[in-house]
């Protein structure tokens, strides 16, 4: 495929590239604050420690992968955003023959 002549991008970058900066600070907080408020648990006695740890590890589990999920799927939109927005390319024309209709022969 080429690319038109001027090689310039359609639309500036926008929010999609702000987006995608802050996207490993927040896979890192997805993680870490989760692993926090379990470490919290396991650590400070609480009244029944064998079902709370364990309700505790599930949540945080289950907190992490969410998020892990939500931040990949906002990773993606914005992949599809910039790739959209990047240099209009145009696939090599094929000259029509000369025909009227399809099929005939010339």
């Amino acid at each position: 495929m080429k690319q038109t002549p001027n090689h310039r991008a359609v639309e500036p970058p926008g929010m999609e590239r702000t987006i995608l900066r802050l996207l490993p600070q927040a896979a890192l907080a997805s993680v870490v604050i989760p692993g926090l408020f379990y470490a919290y648990v396991r650590y400070v006695q609480p009244a029944n420690p064998e079902k709370t740890i364990i309700a505790a590890a599930i949540a945080a589990i289950a907190v992490v992968v969410t998020l892990c999920t939500a931040i990949f799927t906002i990773a993606i939109a914005c992949w599809i955003v910039v790739v959209m927005k990047g240099p209009p390319k145009y696939a090599d024309s094929y000259p029509l023959q000369d025909a009227d209709q399809p099929g005939e022969d010339i």
